[in-house]
């Protein structure tokens, strides 16, 4: 999906979100819902409808258009829980009844089960829906940056496995705490040091840690304080857009009180009860006979809190009016003359979420609370009454006090402080300010040594890349002279020719102009340059005559690899040392384009038709009497073992082909954008990493190709899933060569984390300036690692698991001839003498690679 160059997308991990109306759904809706003016466009990972909660179909229409909203399935626990929580209900009911506050805990055996079986918490089983389809959107829609919000807690781990999956920047935004949560009763030490790694790592890997009270990140900073920078207070709001100026009190001269929240439990030691509040209620209306006509409390939201006032014999005064929508229940707060608020007595760090819509609704609040964080903010408003929570004695007092100043008749307008800073549009905006500095502060995980190579190199090696990296228009290096001193120079030597860079290592030397260099040294490197020249002269002549019979005969034709690099990449002819012709042809023009050679004199080394295809290869080798070598390409890559790789040069390579400057005419190239990723793909799938000069071809086409597009790179790459590809190919280029690879380009190409951890992991630690031992090699390839789909990879293990006949045929050639089936028990037998047959030693890579060249 294309996005404005300026507009940013957000992936919000929101468990609870419209149609669901509980308090958890309003901070990730209004987010939503003023994100997009900001430049942010939403989407939202939540679950599909569940009527386990309360539903508030009003909310849907505050969707915003550009928001973009995935729904998934989870195991279908729930149902479970339900069902336990009906074989339960019976008893607890009959308990509340009776007595009015006792018995009935928080979701009783069902919250008991949830505790000993689900760690995070009771939707931990929505986990891997979340990260399976948070996955798709990421990679589908471009995603930034990943937001998550809790409770539930399965939000950040749902965050937190996306952020190492992607790689994308992480806010985790805590409404309640974790591991200090008074609701959370966490049955054994187990539980509870589970609680703790698993808040410490959300700590420890989210870019910024958002909280809703500044007593929350306090608690945060003294738990953590190696992360005290990514710590920040946000707090809920109010949308001054849900709010009626005109609504009024009725007119029927009672004093209107009003409760919006749940109640989950109502004995006296709960965390948070209408126990007291009823029993001063009780006590009021019976010391003052005939209140009850000039007072009315109204408690709106989930529970059974009518069965208490019941019970109590409150019906007169007192009302449970049941869950409301979210806009019913502000314009109940809007009419009331006082708002209530009850706040549990050891819940003082947090804010509950309606402060700020009681503030909003400018009316006195009578808080039930001990001193805290909620109450040092209404204190600030100018509105607040605040009162022990468990003294009934002096809520009966506050509440006689109300009934009297509402008889004398009150205006609060002049108490009440301004609260606009509490409006979401600006809440919206510390977000903002957030997410852009998470974009700026991400650092890209730490990757292997290899990503530190030029720390770990040798005085021979460095040497060598100090070289190449060398243009030709520079002048003499202080810092190869001082790296002389002490040099191996047949190591030199060796190296130079194995990694393909001689003809830059005898140019710096020679710029260099270094006594220390001893003048044989010179002249051998001297000479294997000129030999290099002199073959590429040869090729570069051969290669002319057959373009031009190609074209006569009316076959497109592309020479890739050596020749093109010398002539039209490197701009120096002789600088890229090269040994064979290779040349694309398309798969139809393949039979002709064969007979035309073998027509020229070139005789076929390659295995059959059927062999070559059935085992994916894409070229047949030629050479004629004069011993030059021809490969034949119908593709680039084996289309059996990387088939999107395949698929890519497919529908790349012809139809956005260019003409590039050949001798003294015109030959067909590769656009730059496919050039530099075929390069890309050429060092990694092909190579391994393994020759410095293919480093150098990248950096040669990002230095002479100023047309290149950066996002068509991207575009691409990302299409065809060869991020991880391009990402290192890149990288280990800037590293050693000093590349002009973007920074950007970098972070928006960076591989997933299992993608980087198995490369760190498997290949080649010395990094592309040491070819790896041949009993490495199966630890080593790349073949799999460098794949972003999954079901490429795991194409790849059953390749290499279960090889196909044409391979065993290839390698063994000796074995007789079998139903397939028939190898595979024998299989790690065959890869244990294939091993052992395989020269081990450093001289015997040095024999198989001598000029370094391809």
């Amino acid at each position: 999906m294309t996005k404005p160059t300026t507009q940013k997308n957000v992936l919000m991990v929101a468990y609870y979100f419209p149609p669901q109306g509980t308090v958890g759904t309003i901070r990730a809706l209004k987010l939503t819902k003023y994100l997009p003016a900001l430049g942010w466009r939403p989407f939202v990972l939540t679950i599909k409808e569940n009527r386990k909660h309360n539903q508030d179909a009003s909310l849907m229409a505050e969707i915003p258009d550009d928001a973009v909203v995935f729904r998934t399935s989870t195991l279908g626990l729930d149902r479970l829980q339900s069902f336990i929580k009906r074989m339960v209900r019976n008893q607890t009911s009959k308990k509340t009844r009776a007595t009015g506050n006792a018995g009935a805990r928080r979701g009783g055996l069902q919250a008991r089960i949830s505790a000993w079986t689900l760690n995070a918490d009771e939707v931990i089983n929505w986990l891997p829906f979340a990260v399976r389809q948070g996955l798709a959107v990421i990679k589908r829609n471009d995603i930034d940056l990943i937001y998550s919000s809790s409770p539930p807690n399965t939000c950040h781990l749902t965050g937190y496995l996306l952020h190492k999956l992607s790689g994308k920047p992480w806010v985790a935004d805590f409404r309640d705490p974790w591991r200090n949560n008074p609701f959370s009763k966490l049955p054994t030490g187990f539980h509870r040091r589970t609680v703790d790694k698993l808040e410490a790592l959300v700590m420890r890997t989210a870019c910024r840690v958002v909280s809703t009270s500044p007593d929350l990140t306090a608690d945060f900073l003294k738990t953590y304080p190696a992360y005290r920078d990514k710590f920040q207070t946000i707090t809920n709001g109010f949308d001054p857009d849900d709010f009626d100026s005109s609504l009024a009190s009725p007119a029927d001269g009672k004093l209107n009180i009003t409760y919006a929240g749940s109640f989950y439990s109502y004995g006296k030691d709960d965390q948070i009860t209408p126990a007291y509040f009823l029993e001063a209620v009780k006590e009021l209306l019976a010391e003052n006979p005939g209140l009850d006509e000039v007072m009315n409390v109204n408690f709106i939201g989930s529970g059974d809190v009518g069965n208490v006032i019941t019970g109590l014999g409150l019906e007169r005064a007192v009302s449970d009016l049941g869950y409301m929508t979210h806009k019913q229940c502000l314009r109940y707060l809007q009419q009331a003359d006082v708002l209530l608020l009850i706040v549990g007595k050891d819940y003082v760090g947090s804010i509950p979420a309606k402060v700020f819509e009681y503030m909003a609704a400018q009316k006195p609040i009578l808080a039930l609370a001990a001193r805290g964080a909620a109450t040092n903010l209404l204190e600030a408003s100018g509105l607040v009454s605040i009162v022990p929570p468990d003294d009934v004695g002096l809520i009966k007092e506050a509440l006689f006090d109300l009934c009297r100043q509402h008889e004398k008749g009150w205006s609060q307008s002049e108490r009440v402080n301004d609260t606009k800073k509490f409006a979401w549009p600006n809440i919206a905006g510390d977000f903002n300010d957030i997410f852009r500095s998470c974009e700026l502060a991400i650092k890209e995980p730490t990757a292997s040594p290899a990503l530190n190579m030029t720390d770990k190199l040798n005085d021979v090696d460095r040497l060598i890349v100090r070289c190449v990296r060398q243009d030709e228009s520079n002048a003499s290096d202080a810092g190869i002279t001082y790296i002389l001193d002490g040099v191996d120079w047949q190591e030199l030597l060796d190296r130079s020719n194995l990694h393909g860079v001689t003809a830059f290592v005898y140019q710096a030397l020679e710029r260099a102009d270094a006594e220390i260099v001893p003048v044989e040294l010179m002249g051998r490197l001297r000479d294997s340059w000129l030999a290099g020249n002199a073959r590429g002269l040869v090729l570069r002549e051969e290669l002319s005559k057959l373009l031009q019979e190609f074209e006569t005969r009316g076959i497109k034709c592309m020479p890739i690899k050596g020749a093109l690099l010398d002539e039209v990449v490197y701009r120096r002819p002789g600088m890229r040392a090269y040994t064979d012709i290779d040349i694309l042809v398309q798969p139809a023009d393949l039979a002709e384009a064969a007979t035309l050679l073998k027509g020229l004199g070139f005789a076929s080394t390659g295995e059959k038709d059927a062999l070559a295809k059935k085992d994916g290869r894409t070229q047949y080798h030629f050479v004629n009497d004069a011993g030059v070598i021809v490969d034949l390409h119908w593709g680039l890559v084996n289309n059996r073992w990387y088939p999107t790789l395949s698929k890519f040069f497919e529908e790349n390579i012809w139809n956005n082909a260019v003409y590039a400057d050949f001798q003294d005419g015109k030959i067909r190239s590769m656009s730059p954008e496919v050039l530099l990723i075929y390069q890309c793909t050429h060092a990694a799938v092909h190579h391994n990493f393994s020759k410095l000069i293919l480093l150098k071809d990248i950096e040669q086409t990002l230095r002479y190709q100023p047309s290149l597009d950066w996002g068509s790179v991207v575009r691409l790459a990302r299409q065809y899933r060869m991020m991880t590809i391009c990402y290192y190919s890149l990288r280990f280029t800037r590293d050693l060569l000093d590349a002009p690879v973007p920074e950007t380009v970098l972070r928006q190409l960076h591989p997933a984390f299992l993608s980087a951890r198995l490369f760190d992991r498997f290949v080649n630690k010395e990094g592309v300036m040491e070819i790896a031992n041949d009993r490495r090699a199966w630890a080593q390839q790349t073949w799999m690692i460098l794949r972003d789909d999954y079901a490429d990879r795991a194409r790849a293990v059953r390749w290499r698991l279960f090889p196909s006949v044409a391979w065993f045929r290839r390698f063994y050639p000796f074995l007789p001839k079998l139903p397939e089936p028939a190898y595979y028990p024998f299989y790690p037998l065959l890869l244990g003498l294939r091993l052992i047959r395989r020269p081990n030693d450093q001289n015997g890579l040095r024999r198989r690679s001598l000029n370094g060249a391809d």
